[in-house]
């Protein structure tokens, strides 16, 4: 019957000595004799006094019958009869023997050969030596240990053996002293400045007359790993995980391997049993190098069904042993240290796959029918057709580049029932540190709502706060008219019982189409400045004391003085285009800016994102106005009539607006916080079982307003 073990230390105990045959014994010591290994003796007389040999034996010989044995420095007299009981490392094991002595002859001894070696697996697992040439690759250390008499800073140290249990170092006197009992608080130890191990533990031997060839003045520790003990008062009562867990199926398995590194080169191997947008467990195959808790593995690839294999950095959280009596595996546990927005997006499919729903992500083959909903549904009606119509074939382009290729800036849902797309959203990585949801619509379906299953889709990808922070997705944005009541509702009703204007918050802005003054030059359009570095600081000053702080943050200003955005190479990667420009110009203490943002056709529909956002401060109307219209007349100039593009004007609801611009609506701007999407799904999922209610109040409010006006 299989014996059940989950512990390193039960494991080792269900394994039994293992013996060597006597025909196999001569060649254990002729090997002994060729390596020059150490052997330990203790030599028991015909009266039960024992002699321990402190120092190492080496095999000098080995005969027929009996083998010769040195004892250096040794000088005792040896009463005859005697016998010896001998240790030595054999096979990553304890090799222990007994055998009688035949002749001493000063510090060499005749011992007859024994009939059988015996090895315990006492070292529960094996040590391996550091390679050398690692060393010299700016392999650093660093120890701060506690001690009786205070707390001890080591920045001088070399590894030399490391086990699944501990690890041996020589450390330099100079610096401090660790004996066996002291605690080590961290371990720190980094390879060509790249951060490779970090954990705690005790020492548990000290050797001060083994020392290191490059570091004279050194002793040998051994430390076993601890993890640090957390007191009760400082443990919290409820651990809220951060990612939701998704597990794998047997049917869609998904693959781990990474360089271990600290034997490069060296794979692990494993499967995957759960897996998130921060971390995954999996087993692996018992390996003889050790895994930590607390090492951080580079060249790490997932693979999952269907998908290319993604590069990672992981560090390992848990670590545990598992064996059912026949087969030894690692259960391995941790998370991403870096991982790509692609990694990101592939796990959110798979959950999406192996939910059993109806939403998936949209693939190049649901193209036709994309575009068939989204004039089914209205959502591109009539008049929009007409306006972007002039731009059809590029709209196209950027659609197909977008759903052909494997980017990170674009995640695409539908809700498909029965073949035919009943819901659709999606979010673009417009900004650095920012996505924005767009284009939710949706009919009808069958036994639920297609609409809050796309969005719940879209807030799952968003869901897991390490894998924002992992991707920088700091933000995430949504445009709505507060007249379509779903977004209205979901967003800005949830927002207000986040009641935390700093995770969530939302604004109105003014929406309208820049109308060009043909063959008419704005003479104070050669005054504008564009992209000075001073400008960015005055930007993010002014939106500062406008209370815009969210909005400052999500479209990345406040730490730049640069146009320059990061995304931007990613849409170039996939031929598409994306850039940003800041144009101010000022007289008599007021000032207008204006923030360019400009993107292939046909990334948001209602050309949001070929848009210039509008901020100005200062008390005099008639100026404001005049530099408000020649920052315009200069933008269309520079970045939109070159590209034949549409320039979308948007600024703050209550900023005065000038005649050059044919305003046509409002749009609310929605901003959570990354690490707020799951107080958004909490507040959400409250809204949606007020949803009817909500529906009516606000039908009430719009008939108000309208009578009024």
């Amino acid at each position: 019957m299989a014996n059940n073990v989950f512990a390193l230390d039960k494991f080792y105990q269900t394994l039994p000595p293992q013996q060597i045959a006597e025909v196999k014994v001569p060649s254990v010591l002729e090997y002994l004799a060729f390596s020059g290994g150490s052997i330990y003796l203790t030599i028991e007389s015909a009266t039960g006094k024992k002699i321990k040999i402190e120092k190492p034996s080496i095999v000098l010989d080995v005969f027929e019958n009996d083998f010769l044995i040195e004892l250096p420095e040794f000088k005792s007299k040896i009463d005859l009869p005697a016998q010896v009981y001998g240790a030595f490392g054999y096979k990553r094991k304890r090799a222990e023997f007994t055998a009688k002595i035949e002749s001493v002859d000063g510090a060499q001894i005749r011992l007859a050969q024994p009939k059988h070696l015996t090895l315990h697996n006492l070292r529960r697992n094996p040590r391996l030596q550091i390679d050398k040439e690692l060393i010299k690759k700016s392999l650093e250390v660093r120890i701060v240990g506690q001690t009786s008499i205070g707390k001890v800073d080591l920045k001088k140290a070399e590894i030399f053996e490391m086990s699944q249990l501990g690890i041996s170092l020589f450390l330099d006197r100079t610096q401090g002293l660790l004996l066996p009992g002291d605690k080590i608080e961290s371990l720190e130890i980094s390879l060509e400045g790249r951060p490779v191990l970090k954990t705690s533990g005790v020492v548990s031997r000290v050797d001060m007359q083994r020392t290191s060839p490059s570091m004279p003045q050194s002793y040998e520790i051994v430390m076993l790993f601890r993890q640090p003990v957390i007191d009760d008062s400082q443990k919290p009562k409820q651990i809220n995980r951060s990612a939701k867990r998704i597990p794998i199926l047997d049917s869609r398995p998904c693959f781990f391997s990474a360089e271990h590194p600290f034997f490069p080169g060296r794979k692990i191997e494993g499967q995957a049993f759960e897996i998130s947008g921060s971390g995954l467990s999996c087993m692996l195959e018992k390996t003889t190098f050790p895994i930590i808790r607390g090492m951080r593995f580079k060249n790490c690839q997932l693979q999952l069904p269907h998908c290319p294999p993604r590069d990672f950095v992981f560090e390992v959280a848990h670590v545990d042993f598992r064996s059912d009596g026949e087969v030894n595996q690692f259960k391995l546990g941790g998370e991403f240290i870096s991982a790509s927005v692609e990694l990101i997006k592939d796990i959110s499919n798979y959950a999406q796959k192996t939910s059993g729903g109806f939403v998936q992500d949209v693939t190049e083959e649901d193209f036709d029918l994309l575009w068939e909903f989204m004039f089914e549904t209205n959502f591109v009606y009539q008049n929009k057709r007409k306006q972007i119509q002039n731009k059809s074939k590029e709209i196209l382009e950027t659609y197909h580049r977008l759903l052909s290729t494997d980017n990170p800036i674009i995640k695409k849902l539908i809700f498909k029932e029965n073949q035919e797309i009943k819901g659709h959203v999606s979010a673009v990585r417009f900004y650095d540190h920012a996505w924005i949801i767009q284009h939710l619509n949706a009919l009808k379906a069958s036994g639920t709502s297609a609409a809050q299953e796309v969005v719940m889709g879209i807030v799952n990808f968003f869901y897991d706060v390490r894998a924002n922070n992992n991707t920088e997705t700091f933000y995430v944005m949504s445009f709505y008219r507060p007249d379509n009541l779903y977004p209205a509702i979901l967003f800005g009703e949830s927002c207000k019982r986040i009641n935390d204007p700093l995770k969530s918050t939302t604004y109105d802005f003014g929406f309208g189409s820049y109308k060009p003054i043909e063959d008419l030059k704005n003479p104070l359009a050669e005054k504008v400045s564009v992209d000075e570095p001073d400008s960015f600081i005055k930007l993010s000053d002014h939106l500062i004391r406008q209370n815009k702080i969210p909005f400052m943050r999500a479209v990345g200003l406040g730490t730049t003085t640069s146009p320059e955005l990061k995304i931007s190479k990613s849409y170039d990667g996939v031929q598409l285009h994306r850039e940003r420009h800041l144009l101010s110009l000022s007289a008599e203490d007021n000032t207008v800016f204006g923030l360019v943002e400009t993107s292939s056709a046909g990334l948001n529909l209602s050309e949001l994102t070929n848009s210039i956002y509008l901020f100005s401060e200062g008390q005099n109307p008639e100026i404001l106005r005049a530099l408000t219209e020649a920052v315009l007349a200069k933008a269309y100039e520079a970045f939109f009539a070159p590209q034949n593009l549409q320039m979308v004007v948007l600024q703050p609801a209550h900023q005065e607006r000038t005649s050059t611009v044919e305003w046509s609506k409002v749009y609310t701007c929605w901003i959570t916080t990354g690490a707020a999407v799951g107080d958004f799904e909490k507040a959400a999922a409250t809204v949606m079982q007020d949803f009817k209610s909500l529906v009516v109040n606000a039908r009430s409010i719009q008939s108000e307003e309208k009578q009024k006006a």
